[in-house]
Order: structure tokens, then sequence, then C-alpha cells
């Protein structure tokens, strides 16, 4: 029988589920097999359909944004047009540079002049805070609006355009009055060379004002927020009034997050305001070098797929329900026969062989069952037929004790041909009239399957002497035994086979006396019982091919059989042990068998 490549007992888990119900297992393995499928199916179309939501709310978000940037620009094209115009006036170019040597009179009347060129301009509108002029000294040269900016901030502008020369620089800050604001801050060089700095000119807008015309129409959800950041990392617009401008945003990675991911636009970060998973998108304005930033909660972008969320939790609380209702059905359905068979055979193991199952269903509990009852039916009658064979055997057991007289008889007739022998002074005759009763009696009255080495030696010694009558002197036997091998108990009869196939076929035809050495070997597990001899020898391929063709044991080498002997030896004690037989032709035949190290006192191998 082929060996299974896995045993059950290398696989703890299913060792581990054996020690559970059939009913528990397959409940287990129903709600598994219902549950396991629909989760991840359910887990991979969540996250699929959150992604491609997520991608597409990124994508018109960003094109949102994109629009807003338009907006943006256009809003400070104004600013930036009416700086154009201030600073290339005529009236601003001339006297800037020598305002200081003008008397009161004519600053009033350029003032005046000035106030007049916008007007009719209509270059001023209501969301202008302040026009602020100041001469490369310091000293103000024109004034527009109903607020201004105390001289730190006036400073702070003056290095900004320094910075950002030749380009205009846009700030942020807040006024006298204080309102928020966002400054456009212009160097005012000389028509006649751009080299000559005349000035500085300062436009403040309302941020609030600002941030209505720009973006604050636009809604990208709810929770979202839209805001500019200046190059600086400063918050210079906001429509979310949580958010304070002038400074940096509250989360400080935010800043970092977009200098460093100036090219991809999007990424997610965690806000510090509200501290909640945001998604970022920005734009950069490379005209004011400006970031236009907008975030939108998680929260809102997946709040479609939580509602499939909930869904799939509610269908995959359905779906378990449903499993588990029908692995109890379809559980029930193999557990009942299975419960009912067992608690039969707990009946018929303590002597109730009358019950049955009777299971008349057609499926394979059914057809189990059947043959269940079929098995018990035989066992009943097997049972009354070893009860009967007993019986018989019992009355035969007395009839041999009846016989046992007959080989009583037959050994003392031999005792008394063996002392009548050896009183008319015939030594050999005595001694193989002996030697056949010994024989006998072991083969006839010992019953015992197994001996010890010592006692087949005995039964050797017994067959030697009587063959030493035939074939006198054409032999000679050596022993080399072990001490430790002489208790070893082994299949009675297995080396006369051996010695008889030496003695008949060893024989040389020169007539010579052959020795035959029957030696022991002991191993840990085991022992060998080598017996050899220097006679003819055999052709061992022929010796083989015969035996397979003359099956049927009537010309063996003898009368049992070399075969023989091994096939009781494999019978008794497995495929582990034998014998093999090595010969050539001319140089004599081994035949080793191996045994297993079984001791007379316990019967069990050492």
């Amino acid at each position: 029988m082929q060996k299974p490549l896995i045993s059950l007992k290398n696989l703890k888990i299913i060792f581990c589920l054996r020690n559970l119900r059939i009913q528990t297992r397959l409940i287990i393995a129903f709600t598994a097999l219902s549950l396991i499928p629909l989760m991840v199916i359910g887990i991979f179309s969540y996250q699929q359909y959150s992604n491609s939501i997520r991608n597409k709310l990124s994508k018109s978000s960003y094109q949102l944004l994109e629009q807003l940037d338009k907006n943006v620009t256009t809003e400070i094209e104004k600013y930036e047009n009416l700086c154009d115009q201030l600073s290339l006036d005529t009236l601003i170019q001339e006297n800037l540079s020598n305002y200081s040597s003008l008397d009161d009179i004519k600053k009033g009347t350029l003032l005046k002049e000035i106030n007049n060129f916008l007007g009719e301009k209509r270059l001023v509108n209501k969301y202008i805070n302040n026009i602020s002029i100041y001469t490369v000294p310091g000293e103000q040269f024109y004034d527009l609006g109903y607020d201004s900016f105390n001289n730190d901030c006036i400073n702070r502008f003056i290095d900004g355009i320094k910075r950002n020369s030749p380009l205009d620089y846009w700030a942020s800050a807040r006024s006298r009055r204080d309102s928020d604001c966002i400054v456009i801050c212009r160097s005012i060089h000389s028509i006649t060379g751009s080299s000559n700095r005349l000035g500085y000119m300062f436009l403040s807008v309302d941020e609030q004002e600002f941030s209505q015309n720009a973006y604050a129409g636009v809604d990208m959800g709810k929770g979202s927020s839209i805001f500019i950041i200046s190059e600086e990392g400063a918050v210079l617009s906001s429509i979310d009034s949580g958010i304070e401008k002038g400074k940096r945003y509250p989360d400080p990675k935010l800043y970092e997050y977009i200098q460093a991911n100036q090219k991809r636009n999007l990424y997610t970060f965690t806000a510090g305001l509200a501290d909640e998973q945001n998604q970022v998108l920005f734009i950069y304005n490379s005209r004011t070098k400006w970031y236009i930033v907008a975030t939108i909660p998680i929260s809102y972008i997946n709040s479609e797929a939580s509602k499939i969320k909930t869904s799939l939790i509610f269908l995959a609380i359905l779906c378990l329900i449903f499993s588990v209702a029908l692995s109890i059905i379809i559980t029930i359905s193999i557990a009942v026969p299975i419960n009912n068979m067992v608690r039969t055979a707990g009946k018929i193991s303590k002597g109730a062989l009358e019950v049955r199952i009777c299971d008349k269903y057609n499926d394979e509990m059914g057809y189990l069952s059947d043959k269940f009852d079929e098995m018990v039916t035989q066992l009943g009658e097997l049972i009354n037929r070893i009860n009967e064979d007993q019986k018989k055997k019992r009355e035969l057991e007395f009839s041999m004790l009846q016989a046992q007289i007959n080989p009583h008889s037959l050994f003392n007739t031999l005792n008394t041909l063996k002392w009548t022998a050896l009183m008319s002074r015939v030594p050999m005759v005595s001694e193989g009239i002996g030697a056949l009763a010994n024989l006998l009696r072991n083969t006839i009255i010992n019953k015992n399957e197994l001996i010890t080495l010592k006692e087949e030696l005995t039964n050797i010694e017994n067959y030697l002497t009587i063959q030493k009558i035939r074939y006198a002197d054409s032999f000679n036997v050596i022993y080399d035994i072990e001490e430790c091998a002489k208790e070893n108990l082994i299949i009675k009869f297995i080396l006369q086979p051996i010695v008889e196939n030496a003695i008949i076929h060893g024989g040389s035809d020169s007539k010579k006396q052959i020795t035959i050495k029957i030696s022991t070997h002991t191993f840990a597990e085991y022992f060998e019982i080598e017996i050899s001899d220097d006679g003819k020898g055999f052709d061992l391929k022929a010796f083989n091919d015969r035996n397979t063709a003359l099956k049927d044991g009537n010309e063996k080498l003898s009368g049992i059989g070399i075969d023989n002997v091994r096939d009781r030896i494999i019978l008794h004690f497995g495929d582990k042990y034998g014998q093999t037989i090595r010969s050539n032709v001319g140089e004599g035949t081994q035949v080793v068998m191996r045994l297993p190290v079984i001791r007379k006192q316990d019967g069990e191998a050492c």
C-alpha cells in the first residue's frame, strides 16, 4: 500500500480541526466560504470606487483652481494697470525727484492735479483702500484713501521691492484701521532711464473685497477652503475666517510640502487647524509668485464611497445570516445521520448486536448506514461462527490429547532401540536413533514457533548426527556463535534447510570434505546468522530463475526450501528482515539471515 505524501499528523491545522465537531466545522466552512469572497470583492470594489471618485473630484477641482488662477490674474491686472498709469504720469515723473524742494502751495496744487487725473480716468474704484507714493528718501509724495500703514509696514514694503526688483512685490499687511489688505508695491523709475529710481508706490486693496471678486463664489465642497500664500509662506488672502492673514499657515508642513512638490500640484496632508485629513491642490502664479491653494476634506471626498461602504456592510450582514442559516440546515442533514451512526456504534460496542440504523435515504450517508447495518449483521454471524469454531477446537484438543499416547509410544520404542544398539556395541546406530528421537520430540511435542538460537543449534546437531550416518565424513561443521546471541529467539527450523542444501548440493566432484561454518554477528537493532560452505557453489541467477518457474516447490533445493525460510522470516518480522544468498560456481555459498534481537526472557526487542 502506497503511503500518503503528506501525513495528517504533520498538518497542525487539520489536526486541530479534528478536535471540533463536524457540525461546527461545516458551519465555519460555509461561513468562511460565503464571507471571504464577499469581503474581498467588497473591499476591492470600495477601493476602486473611492479612488475613481477621488481622481475625478481632484481633476475637476484642479480645473476649477486653474480658473481661479485666471480670475486672480485678471483681478491683479487691474491694479497693475492703475500702477502703470500713475507711475508713467508726467505730473509724478516731473515732480517726484524734486518733491522736497517744492513749497506747500505747489505741493497742494500737485495733489489736486493728481486727484483730478485719477477722477478723469476713473482709475480708482471702491475696492482700493489707499494709494501712497513715497520719494526715495522716504518722504510721502502722495496719499489717497481713508486708510494707511505705519512706518514698519512701509519699510517692509520697500525691502520687498528691493528684493523682488524689477518685478512688483505683493504683500499682506494690516492697516492702521486694523483691516487686512493686499498691497502691490512698485518702484517708480524715470521714463528716461529705468535705472534711475524716483520713488515708491503702494496700492492697497481690501482683502475681503479682493477675495470676493476673485474666488468667493467658488464652492469646492463642504468644509473646503481656498487661500493664497506668498512666496515667503504668509497667507495673503482667504475666504476662511479661521485662517489668519499676514502670518504663516497654522500647519508648518504645508508650505514645506508645497515647496517640495511644486511640479505635482496635488498631494495629501493633515491639516493643522481641524486635525483632519485633507486633499490639497495648489497652483503657482509666476506673475505674483503666489500659491493659490485649495483644501478639500477627505471625508467629503469619501462621502459617496462611505454610502457604498455602509451598503456593503449591510449586504455582508445579510449574507452572513443567510450563510449561517443555510450551513445549519445542511449541517443538520449531515450531522444527524452521523450522530445516529455514532450512537448505534456505541450500543454495538456494548454487545447490542441487534440494533440497526435503518436510514432509508438515498444519499451517501444512507448508503453508508446501510453498509454499516450489513456489517453488523455479518459481525453477528462471524461471532456465532467463531463460537462454533471454538467449540470444535475444544473437541479437537481433547482428541489430540488422546492421540498423544501414540507419539509417546513412538519415543519409548526409539529409546528401546537406542539402548539395544548400544548394548549390541553399535554406537553409531545408537547415536543416530537418539538424535532422531530428540529431533522428532522437538518437532512433534514442542509446538512453539519461536525458539532460542541455542535450541535451534541443538536441533542442527541432532540433524547432523543423522546426516553423518548417511554421508560419513564428507562434511565438517564449525561454530562461531556469540554468547549474547544464544538466547535470541528465532523461527524454528530455519537453519536446517540451509545446512541441508550445503550438505546435499555443496559437495564437490573431487569428493573432498567440505566445511560448513555457522556464525553470528550482532548489531544495535538486529543480528545476522551466517551459514557458509566451501563447496562447489552454484549459478545464483539460474537458481533464481528456476525457483521463479517452479512455484509449486516440488523441485526446490531442499525439502522445505531456502525461499520458504526467507518467506517465513518476512511474514514473522516484516520486510526489514530476510535473507541474502551469495554464491559462485567453484567458490562456495554464503547465506546470511537478518533477524530482530528478541530475548527469551521478555519476548521484546533489545
